[in-house]
């Protein structure tokens, strides 16, 4: 089974899409905002799914009832499914919420894995990616999915599969890149920008030459201004200072 997370209220559209994609596979709610379904496919050629927000590929349904036996569950897996010396990532995120205890109990989750490993393997904890960037071929990817606090779904994807899927797996928890913040931008579309940067791992460079069509009321123009790149802007209507 695969997990796939998606915007709370898309899962029936997220199911339709499946079902065009794959006919006569089985894929069901699990909890708001995740569906699980057995459809297959060829790593090398991916499907297109729109509503999926992240993708979890072969996941289990696996049970802990500590946060010490949660870090020794994964400790375990990773060591052994993960390549040696070849960098990996790992999302551990809630989909319980009562307040922030789905959170607290994540974190408390990866702080008791990150000491295991400073206690039993350095050299894996040396290769822990802590921050999101764009997969090369050597990563690795864990993803447990909390759905209550001893309950879990976790998706172990060695490499080169996060490469072969990134047009599924984002690097990013749940798929979901934190909204950039600049009260001197023009107005809030940057945003957009700054996002599909992050998640195409390239950034507008100075030096660099963009042209901006529809550019009013300037916030893309903003963006590559701000990085030193020369910018040629076209609209009919003016720019905002």
């Amino acid at each position: 089974m695969h997990g796939l997370e998606c915007d709370e209220g898309s899962e029936q559209f997220l199911m339709e899409e499946l079902g065009r994609a794959f006919p006569n596979i089985h894929s069901h709610l699990v909890a708001p905002g995740l569906l699980c379904s057995d459809f297959t496919f060829p790593p090398e050629s991916p499907p297109l799914l729109a509503f999926c927000r992240q993708f979890l590929p072969a996941a289990e349904e696996c049970r802990a009832k500590t946060i010490s036996a949660w870090s020794e569950l994964l400790f375990e897996t990773i060591r052994l499914r993960f390549p040696e010396n070849q960098p990996w990532m790992l999302h551990v995120t809630p989909k319980f919420s009562v307040g922030r205890a789905g959170q607290n109990r994540c974190r408390l989750i990866l702080d008791a894995l990150d000491e295991r490993l400073a206690r039993h393997h350095r050299q894996l904890r040396r290769q822990w990616q802590r921050q999101p960037a764009p997969f090369s071929p050597q990563h690795s990817i864990a993803q447990l999915l909390l759905l209550e606090p001893e309950r879990g779904l976790l998706s172990i994807a060695p490499s080169p599969v996060p490469h072969q899927l990134r047009s599924l797996i984002w690097p990013f928890p749940n798929g979901v890149i934190p909204q950039a913040r600049d009260l001197a931008a023009p107005c809030r579309a940057f945003a957009k920008l700054i996002e599909a940067e992050t998640r195409m791992g390239r950034s507008i460079a100075a030096n660099e030459t963009c042209v901006d069509l529809g550019a009013s009321p300037g916030s893309w123009s903003y963006v590559a201004l701000q990085r030193g790149a020369n910018v040629t802007a076209v609209d009919r209507a003016p720019l905002r200072d």
